[in-house]
């Protein structure tokens, strides 16, 4: 009886208190007039800024809570890509019992929410139009976002377990994305927000859309992005398309449309380090069947040179293999009258995984690491040894490589009698402050210059050493001309446009570095006797000019167009 009595005791007591508050219930929405806010944190704090509760907006944006009468407060409220707000509330004047309102309005901050599922996607996959393909949601991924214009990590999620995450974009950024899972291909992803004229720019990602509720305004400067971002699980021998990569009719070099496609093969090699691809191209049906062969072998050497060079991938993950006519896609094989459209259906690249690198050197390294890593390889590039230098028909070098050189050890001469200078505690000669900083300094440049000329010194041995053997072979094989089999004689009455890339005082032998990096040769004997050797066949001049900056400019600086009539080249 007693047990029972205090248990009532209790209720009672509880209901007084109860009684005694106040409810509050309110909305929060957004401004002009968008809807209201879910998942909005409310926090309310009485006058001396002691909180006295806390609580979510649910879908409907309606929030509650039990505060005290006779009391002043303060709601605060906040979410993600939206202003934090404070309003003030009252509860004077209110007894137990009774209800307050309120009612916040918030205004999104600038910039874009961007919101992500994580998906499988089936290589080379073409899906009906209209028909949805259900596909797996992915876990478990490494995440990482890089500011690339303040240099900072955004974002660095391992091993995520939900197929889904959120950033924020801010306004006048670039940003890099990369997302990464074992058994995957590594996707990577660049966003430019109002940068350079991007107001939204994606390079990797096909599909990104405005949320239906959060549609862009104010001069596109807010909004939520959506995104469906697939990852293609890596399948060991499985052929897959590279869409785009044809070739014309007869010829093996790469096409500037081609170009822009082996481009992303390039990405992605640099993106998956440890793959190891075979690079397969295929003919159509007409011609001889080995003649088919060997042209096929060409273009795929040609599409493997192109990736080799443009993305400076090691040679030994990349192999070229041609297929010839053997696998027809569509009814065009021998003998099957067709068009030209359906012919070259059949004249495609595909490449395939066909193993994996002992190691992958992308495994213990962040993206930003990557990211500094590539940028010190661009920084590389652009150095002394990248420049090609090509010796005269007597063995001198260029006047310029020469001056630079006598320059090179004037400037040496004359540090080393600095020094002697210096040595001597000539006073009057030492700068007036040469603390430990400046003196630092100017050991660092020394040494930095030091190296440099040493460098110098040995490219210009080298290429000395080289000289004296192209001199060699040149006296040797100046007698005659007898074209060889690596490389094609012009048409006699040929009209056209082809690139000039590489000239000698004599005929090259077949096992020329140039053959090994270029199918379908061509080699001309000029009237003064020297050899010019020759790539494409272009019925228009900017057709040619194309092909030569997109694909030759950067290895040859020298090439140029030549435009021959009947067999005669213009002046």
């Amino acid at each position: 009886m007693k047990k029972l009595f205090l248990l009532m005791l209790s209720v009672f007591l509880i209901n007084s208190i109860v009684a005694q508050k106040v409810t509050l219930e309110g909305y929060v929405f957004e401004d002009a007039n968008r809807g209201f806010l879910n998942e909005v944190a409310i926090t309310v704090l009485d006058e001396n800024k002691a909180i006295k509760a806390e609580t979510f907006t649910d879908k409907k944006g309606f929030f509650t809570a039990e505060l005290a009468p006779e009391k002043e407060y303060i709601i605060r409220a906040k979410k993600l890509l939206m202003h934090d707000i404070e309003v003030e509330l009252s509860t004077k004047g209110k007894k137990a019992g009774d209800k307050v309102y309120s009612k916040i309005k918030m205004e999104r901050e600038p910039g874009y929410l961007f919101d992500v599922t994580l998906s499988e996607a089936i290589w080379g996959s073409k899906e009906e139009p209209g028909v949805k393909t259900e596909r797996d949601a992915i876990v478990g991924a490494r995440i990482e976002i890089f500011n690339d214009t303040k240099e900072i990590e955004e974002l660095v999620l391992e091993d995520h377990k939900q197929p889904t995450f959120n950033f924020t974009f801010e306004q006048g950024n670039q940003y890099t994305i990369m997302i990464r899972k074992k058994n995957f291909l590594t996707k990577r992803i660049v966003a430019k927000i109002n940068v350079a004229g991007c107001i939204m720019c994606f390079e990797g990602l096909n599909n990104v859309r405005p949320e239906v509720s959060d549609v862009l305004t104010q001069g596109h400067t807010m909004g939520t992005l959506i995104a469906n971002i697939e990852l293609e699980r890596v399948e060991l021998n499985k052929a897959i398309e590279i869409e785009n990569i044809y070739y014309d009719y007869n010829e093996s070099f790469i096409r500037p449309d081609a170009a822009v496609e082996l481009d992303k093969v390039v990405a992605l090699m640099k993106d998956n380090p440890v793959l190891l691809i075979e690079l397969g191209s295929h003919t159509d049906a007409r011609g001889r069947d080995q003649y088919n062969q060997t042209l096929s072998q060409a273009r795929a050497k040609s599409a493997v040179n192109y990736i080799i060079e443009k993305g400076n991938i090691p040679s030994n993950r990349i192999t070229a293999r041609g297929y010839g006519e053997t696998m027809i896609t569509n009814r065009c094989r021998n003998g099957v009258d067709c068009s030209d459209k359906e012919h070259e259906e059949n004249r495609r690249t595909e490449i395939k995984v066909i193993g994996y690198a002992d190691s992958d050197p992308y495994d213990n390294k962040s993206l930003r690491q990557i990211l500094m890593d590539e940028k010190i390889e661009r920084m590389a590039s652009g150095g002394f040894a990248s420049e090609e230098v090509k010796v005269g028909e007597d063995g001198e070098l260029p006047a310029h490589i020469k001056a630079e050189i006598e320059e090179q050890e004037r400037r040496k001469k004359a540090r080393a009698e600095n020094k002697l200078d210096l040595s001597k505690n000539n006073t009057a000669s030492m700068p007036l402050k040469s603390g430990p900083k400046e003196t630092a300094t100017e050991e660092v440049e020394e040494e930095v210059v030091e190296t440099i000329e040493e460098v110098v010194e040995e490219v210009v041995e080298e290429k000395m050493e080289a000289t004296e053997e192209i001199v060699e072979e040149v006296e040797v094989t100046k007698e005659t001309f007898k074209p060889t089999n690596a490389a094609t004689l012009l048409e006699k009455d040929y009209s056209g446009h082809k690139i000039e890339f590489f000239t000698s005082n004599a005929e090259l032998p077949s096992s020329h570095e140039i053959f090994e990096n270029h199918g379908n040769v061509f080699v001309e004997q000029r009237k003064d006797g020297s050899f010019a050797y020759l790539l494409g066949d272009f019925k228009k001049a900017k057709d040619a000019k194309r092909f030569l900056n997109t694909v030759l400019s950067n290895r040859y600086p020298n090439a140029k167009v030549i435009e021959y009539s009947d067999g005669v080249r213009s002046k």
